[in-house]
Formats: C-alpha cells, sequence, structure tokens
C-alpha cells in the first residue's frame, strides 16, 4: 500500500517535515528515516560551476524540489508539484483545512478546494485559484497568487525538464542556474511574475478563478512582504532563524593553537575554544556534547612519514576520534592523557568522497600570513597579481586576516606560504571502499606548520586538519 504524503504549509517557515534554514546535512539525515515516503532521491548541482559554492537541488519524486543555498547549504525554497499525482498522493493542508488532495485519499476536514476527478475516475480536492483566494484572502495583482511566505503558481509546461518544479517563478530574473549531476543538465526559464496577460482585465478572465494549483512554492518571509519576496535573488542565502540554533556559523583556525567556534543565534551564543593539547575529552563533552561517534584510531600508515620513533607506551595507548558529524569536525584524542592532538574541519564538497558524511563546518583560517607587504609584493608577485592585492587589502584591516572555506587553494596556499608552495601527497579516498565509484576522487594532502589542507582536483580544500 502506498503511504500518503500529508504536508501542511507553514508560510515563510517550512512544509511537511521540511523546515526553511535546515542544513542539507541535516534533511539528507531525515530523508534516510523516511524511504516509505520517499524512496526515489535525486540530488542535482553544477559539476561545471565551482562546485564548493553550487547551488543543490534535492529532486524528491514525484511531488517535491528542495533548493539549498551554494555557500551555507542551507535549505533555500522548497516546491511542492503535480498536487494530483496519486503515485504516492498527496495532502496538502494549511491549518485545519484541507487545501488539495489527490483522488485516492479521504478528506476528513473542512475544504477550500473544488471536487474534481482524479486519473482513476475517483474524486479529489482540487486546489484552483478561488479556494486560494478564500483561504488566504487578498494579494498582488499577477499571474500567480503570492503571499508572505508562500506563492501559488498555475503554469505547467509539460516541456519542462527536471527540476520543473523550481523554474519560475522561484528564480528571480536577475538570476538563473543549472544543475547538473554526472552528465544530466538542466538550464532554469524565467516568468513574467506580476505581469497581467495582454487584454485580460486585472490580468484574468473571469473563467480564470477555477484555473487549477501546479506549484506550491514556500520560502522565507521579508520585511517588505511578498513583493520584496520575488525581487530577492533565488541564489541569496538564507536567513537566520531558529532552525539554525546550535548550528556553528563560524569556526576561527588559529595554526599552533586551535579552533573558536561561533554558534548560532549570532547575537547572543558563547564561543567554544577547542586548544590541541589543552583541551581534554571531557571539555568537549561539557561545551559540545557528547559526539555522534567515538572511533578508536586502528589506521597507523602515516607512522612510516614520522621522523621520530614510536615507544612502547605510545604503541599500548590506543587514541580515538569524537566524530562530530552534525558540526563537520572529527577530533583525535591521546588516549593515555585524553588531551586534544588534532583536529579536523570537512567542507562537505559535492561530489568529493566524503561528501554529506560531515555537515559543511565553515571554516576560515585566520592570518597574518608568514610574510609582510613586501614579501608579498616579491618573490611569485608577477605570478600571483590579484592574490596579492588581496593580501595587502586583508593585511591592512583591523582584524587579522583570515581565508576562508569557500577560497581557492592557490589563494589559501599563498596566504600559508608565500614564498614556495609544500610538497604535497597523493589520497585516494575510494582504495578502501571498492564499491564507491567517482569521477575525481584522489585529492592532494598539502602540509604546512601546523596545518595540512586537502585539496580537490578542481582546486578547493576539502577538509583541514590542524596538529
Amino acid at each position: 500500500m502506498i503511504s500518503t504524503l500529508d504536508v501542511d504549509i507553514r508560510p515563510g517557515s517550512g512544509l511537511g517535515p521540511f523546515e526553511l534554514g535546515t542544513s542539507l546535512w541535516s534533511t539528507l539525515d531525515l530523508l534516510r528515516t523516511l524511504p516509505h515516503l520517499f524512496p526515489q532521491i535525486d540530488l542535482k548541482y553544477d559539476s561545471q560551476h565551482s562546485p564548493i559554492t553550487t547551488p543543490i537541488i534535492l529532486h524528491i519524486r514525484p511531488h517535491l524540489d528542495l533548493l539549498f543555498s551554494g555557500v551555507h547549504q542551507r535549505l533555500h525554497t522548497i516546491c511542492l508539484r503535480k498536487l494530483r499525482d496519486p503515485n504516492p498522493p498527496v495532502r496538502l493542508r494549511y491549518k485545519d483545512t484541507i487545501l488539495s488532495s489527490s483522488a485516492s485519499t479521504s478528506s476528513v476536514a473542512p475544504s477550500a478546494s473544488s471536487p474534481g476527478k482524479g486519473l482513476d475516475g475517483e474524486t479529489g480536492e482540487v486546489l484552483r485559484r478561488l479556494g486560494v483566494s478564500r483561504t488566504f484572502g487578498p494579494t498582488y495583482e499577477g499571474d500567480d497568487l503570492r503571499y508572505p511566505g508562500v506563492w501559488f503558481n498555475f503554469d505547467e509546461d509539460p516541456r519542462l525538464t527536471i527540476p520543473e518544479g523550481l523554474k519560475s517563478p522561484v528564480l528571480s530574473p536577475r538570476s538563473s542556474t543549472s544543475a547538473t549531476h554526472a552528465h544530466t543538465k538542466s538550464k532554469s526559464r524565467t516568468s513574467n511574475v506580476g505581469t497581467p496577460p495582454t487584454g485580460t482585465p486585472h490580468g484574468h478572465h473571469p473563467e480564470d478563478r477555477m484555473q487549477e494549483v501546479k506549484r506550491v512554492i514556500v520560502l522565507q518571509k521579508l520585511a517588505g512582504g511578498a513583493e520584496a519576496e520575488a525581487e530577492r535573488d533565488a541564489l541569496s542565502e538564507v536567513l537566520e532563524s531558529p532552525i539554525m540554533y546550535g548550528d556553528i556559523f563560524r569556526a576561527v583556525v588559529k595554526i599552533h593553537n586551535g579552533v573558536t567556534l561561533d554558534f548560532y543565534p549570532q547575537s547572543h551564543s558563547q564561543p567554544v575554544h577547542i586548544q590541541i593539547g589543552v583541551t581534554t575529552a571531557q571539555d568537549l563533552q561539557l561545551d559540545l556534547g557528547p559526539p555522534l561517534r567515538v572511533h578508536y584510531k586502528e589506521d597507523d600508515r602515516m607512522t612510516i612519514h614520522a621522523t621520530a620513533p614510536r615507544n612502547a607506551e605510545d604503541e599500548s595507548e590506543v587514541d580515538y576520534f569524537y566524530n562530530y558529524f552534525q558540526h563537520g569536525i572529527d577530533i583525535l584524542i591521546s588516549g593515555g592523557s585524553h588531551i586534544v592532538k588534532k583536529i579536523i574541519l570537512h567542507t562537505n564538497i559535492p561530489g568529493t568522497p566524503l561528501f554529506q558524511r560531515y555537515k559543511r563546518c565553515p571554516w576560515e583560517i585566520e592570518g597574518p600570513p608568514e610574510d609582510d607587504e613586501d614579501g608579498i609584493s616579491s618573490s611569485n608577485g608577477c605570478i600571483y597579481p590579484v592574490i596579492r592585492l588581496r593580501l595587502i587589502i586583508l593585511s591592512r584591516l583591523d582584524h587579522p586576516p583570515r581565508m576562508r572555506f569557500h577560497d581557492r587553494f592557490d589563494v589559501i596556499n599563498h596566504f600559508l606560504s608565500p614564498r614556495e608552495a609544500p610538497p604535497s601527497m597523493l589520497l585516494d579516498r575510494t582504495d578502501d571502499e571498492p564499491t564507491l565509484t567517482l569521477p575525481n576522487s584522489s585529492t592532494r594532502l598539502v602540509g604546512y606548520d601546523g596545518v595540512i589542507l586537502e585539496v580537490t582536483e578542481s582546486g578547493h580544500v576539502a577538509s583541514v586538519t590542524l596538529f
């Protein structure tokens, strides 16, 4: 028996189990627990664009498209479509009112819709323009019915390709995006939001009251209401919301020291300092809570590169990791002293072997660079004019300059080592997972004094290790 997808609209907040502002990691983790409702999910992104900042679309067949912001990977927009598709049937509610239901679902609450025939000939609740107006009241003139935090769209173009739900009017006239996974690509188009059809009073004939709603779009509310939402760039970042509280909004890396974690809400959260050689496992439990997993370190392959031999005491002590997947952080703790030895921060880049194993950690490496302004201007200055200019500007700011997780490796490398690039080692994480096949599975480990960067073939930093 097919389960009915029963979802409620919360304008400006969410739809069903999905809440605007939720991280991509948390959303996929939720979907794993609901395979009976969401058996088929496609993750799409533009592999030709910078993979670290490309928006991501989760296409949950056949009813839902979820758009995530590119930089912080937060749920930006929700689109519900194919309301009358019975596989699976969907019931849409607003407060105590059923707005729409597939032919195979039964309604037990008051309905704002008009009955219509489903694919199997049974009667279901069809959401029409009149039903929307009766439930939500008056709104602005236009082809779509736009209310603060929720839009109702009547356009259904059979030529649309995936991800059809998140095409116009979600994308503003100023922006367009493509979503690509493997070799699949789809380009966005722009609708005439707010432009009445020619020759119709106020944009609609009387019979348009019976127009069927094809898509329901939920997005964050803005101070200017639906008109401000229409002008907002669809690829902008998500505004801070209560669902983010307790998540990291910034992790400031201080080489040879550790990391300072700042949390949402930004206005009154207390930072957490994790210091290498100082912070204990008990401190971590108190500040961050228990880890999602404790993993005892069994892989000693890197010890072959150690300059000092290990003594018998070191051999008997088994170090262990605290895995905070929900923060994108791994912390290596000494098995003897139970003090932090290493900190690993993950960027969660689509297409990399560790994608979706960790939430994106928004790290920033704090300077100043090892060289001064004259050093920046010399040596490789002719090779990196843009990088040199940026570092000079940063060095003149009041706060120490920082490199962020979305900066390219060549910029970060010049920041950490302006004179020459350090040597690197090749890593292929799929060697330990023979069933995993990726087009670009190899990364490089680039070591500096106190920090190691894992760099992808596209030139982005997949993880930062402090030691």
